[in-house]
Order: C-alpha cells, then sequence, then structure tokens
C-alpha cells in the first residue's frame, strides 16, 4: 500500500474550485439559510440516527399531501469529504418533495477524523437504513435513488456499484437510480492535490473507491450533469464516467449546462425550467 504522492501544482489547480469561484461563500451562505427554512417548514422527522457514531444521521423530509407511496430520493452533500454537513444539503428536499417523493439528507463523518473508507461505509449503511424503514415515512423501498454534489456524487456512483453480497446487513437495496451533479469517479489525481493532506488516500483507497473502476449493479439508470463553467479535470470527470457507465451497459444520461460552474450548478436541479430538473424529476419518479 502506497501513501506516498508526488504533489502536481497543475492538476492541483484543476480541483481547487474555492479558487475558480471567488464568491463561493455567497453560494454557500445561500444554501445554509434555504436549508434552515427547509428544516424548520417542511414536514419531517430530523437526526434520526442511522449507525452508532455520532456523525451517522439522517433527515427524512416529506411530501406536503401524500396519496400513495413515494419514491424516495437520498441526497448527500460534497465538501471534499472534509466539509459541510447534511444540514447544508437541505435545501434540495425542499426541491424534491414537492414532487411527491421523500428526500432523505444523510450526513457523514468528515476526513482526516476518518477514512474515506469509512465514510462509503457509512454511506452504505444509510442506504440499508433507509431500505428498511422507507415505508414507515410513506416511501417505496423498491424506489429508492441517490443524488450527489461533487464528493457526494461520487458518494452516489460508490453505492450504485457497492456489492451487496459482501456488506454485512444482508440487504440488496433496490438502487434504481443515480444523479451526479459535478462528481468526482476517479480519485487518482486527488492524490496528487493539497486536498490529499486530509484524505490521506493510499494508491489501494484510492482505486477501491474510484466508481470509474467499478461496475454498477445492472438496470440502474445514472444521469450525470455537470457545468460548462467548470474547470477541464472536473467535466473530464463526468464525461469519461458516464463512457464507462455506457460501455458497461448502463442507461446514462449527461447534461453540461453552459455557464454554470461547480457552485452554481446545483441551483439546476431547484430551477423550475431547468432542463436538468426536469431530467431529475423524471428519473426519480420514473425510473
Amino acid at each position: 500500500m502506497n501513501t506516498a504522492a508526488s504533489f502536481n501544482p497543475k492538476v492541483d489547480a484543476q480541483y481547487k474550485v474555492r479558487d475558480v469561484v471567488p464568491d463561493f461563500q455567497t453560494f454557500l451562505d445561500r444554501w445554509a439559510a434555504a436549508s434552515l427554512w427547509a428544516r424548520a417548514n417542511l414536514r419531517g422527522h430530523l437526526n434520526i440516527q442511522y449507525g452508532p457514531s455520532a456523525e451517522e444521521t439522517l433527515d427524512v423530509f416529506l411530501p406536503h399531501a401524500q396519496t400513495h407511496t413515494a419514491p424516495v430520493q437520498i441526497l448527500i452533500h460534497g465538501g471534499y469529504w472534509r466539509a459541510l454537513s447534511k444540514d447544508d444539503f437541505s435545501f434540495l428536499a425542499a426541491a424534491i418533495v414537492p414532487a411527491s417523493a421523500v428526500a432523505i439528507v444523510i450526513n457523514y463523518a468528515l476526513c482526516p477524523a476518518v477514512t474515506l473508507d469509512r465514510i462509503v461505509d457509512q454511506c452504505r449503511r444509510a442506504l440499508v437504513w433507509t431500505s428498511r424503514n422507507a415505508a414507515t415515512y410513506g416511501g417505496d423501498s423498491g424506489r429508492l435513488h441517490v443524488t450527489g454534489h461533487s464528493a457526494g456524487a461520487h458518494l452516489a456512483a460508490m453505492l450504485a456499484a457497492t456489492d451487496w453480497s459482501r456488506f454485512e446487513s444482508g440487504l440488496h437495496p433496490a438502487l434504481r437510480s443515480i444523479c451526479g451533479v459535478s462528481g468526482l469517479y476517479d480519485l487518482e489525481p486527488l492524490r496528487h492535490t493539497s486536498i490529499q493532506t486530509e484524505l490521506r488516500l493510499s494508491d489501494h483507497e484510492a482505486a477501491r473507491n474510484s466508481p470509474i473502476l467499478l461496475q454498477p449493479a445492472p438496470g440502474t439508470r445514472a444521469l450525470l450533469i455537470a457545468g460548462g463553467a467548470e474547470t477541464h479535470a472536473f467535466r473530464t470527470q463526468t464525461a469519461a464516467y458516464a463512457n464507462t457507465l455506457q460501455t458497461q451497459g448502463i442507461t446514462c444520461d449527461t447534461m453540461e449546462i453552459p455557464g454554470r460552474h461547480h457552485y452554481s450548478i446545483i441551483d439546476e436541479l431547484c430551477a423550475d425550467t431547468s432542463p436538468a430538473r426536469q431530467a431529475w424529476l423524471n428519473m426519480t419518479l420514473n425510473a
């Protein structure tokens, strides 16, 4: 196992998204305010424990008028596996529950306090919890979907590629689709950036946690979205992963939104007239 990796400033510049978007904090502040509103005003249940550690919690948000068993959309925040929490991502629940879907926003521990292996394991247990408990909240355990932004998109892809026969739960969650927004699907480049200081990825850990090297369950659908104003590395990651999925026989739609950068791209899932939002809702409701 090789934990050493040479730093490459050119690669580092491609992944330092906060340097590319100087006003990134305005987006984080807006998400936090909208998420606070969502937790105060949406019907739901907050801070449910899905695992033994303090960080392993999730929030369940319910449709306003639920008359039938609903699909379930699991939402995973980004932050390079080292920042933010579920409380910064609740705003996206407000974009999905009006479509008569249950939204579950999951939390996980952060690097460097835990390894990336541990974070992936936590997200798997959150999905198992959802499969077991969806019906309690009017959700259909046979219609599970996962959406993530940035590092959250990576975690969504890892859930789709899980070999559940080797997982301790004994369950095989029925994951119908994943939506990855500005995702990271090949982790090897990150070993050569400043992010490696906190991720501490070995070559083996990077490989076993790179969705581009793994096989999703047959029948899983994917929607991959990136911004046209993102760095070449993020756009390439999305295109390369989409090509891998299509080669594997996975139905995968891709969208590159002109003018959107790494932070503004997530707004596409909230804008009523956005083609990305319409594709996302269609996949949630019909996959």
